[in-house]
């Protein structure tokens, strides 16, 4: 059984050619004095979904990003759907059927 992504390489954008070191300007970040070797995140991570043979795989990613911060930060998450962000990927881009999307769209 073949499956597919549905990741489509990001087109050119005007914001992909500014320097990040502007983007942190004025930004004081304290070196920590010691830096761990491992760092364990697991114990805020959504469990795996399976995306079956929908090219649903950056509406799968952006629902899990939510879902990973609602529980770093709430200590718990509300699941995701996963097929109604890729649904709405596909609006907001005029696509039908099942070609994919853009992460950066999916974002939006």
């Amino acid at each position: 059984m073949a499956y597919k992504t549905g990741w489509l390489p990001p087109l050119p954008d005007f914001r992909d050619h500014r320097s990040p070191l502007g983007m942190v300007e004025g930004i004081s970040i304290k070196k920590p004095k010691e830096i761990p070797s491992y760092i364990d995140l697991t114990k805020w991570f959504p469990k795996i979904e399976n995306q079956f043979q929908i090219g649903s795989c950056t509406a799968q990613a952006g629902t899990g990003l939510v879902e990973y911060w609602e529980n770093k930060t709430k200590g718990s998450y509300v699941e995701g759907s996963r097929l109604f962000l890729y649904k709405t990927t596909r609006n907001l881009l005029h696509w039908t059927g099942d070609t994919g999307a853009y992460l950066r769209s999916t974002m939006k």
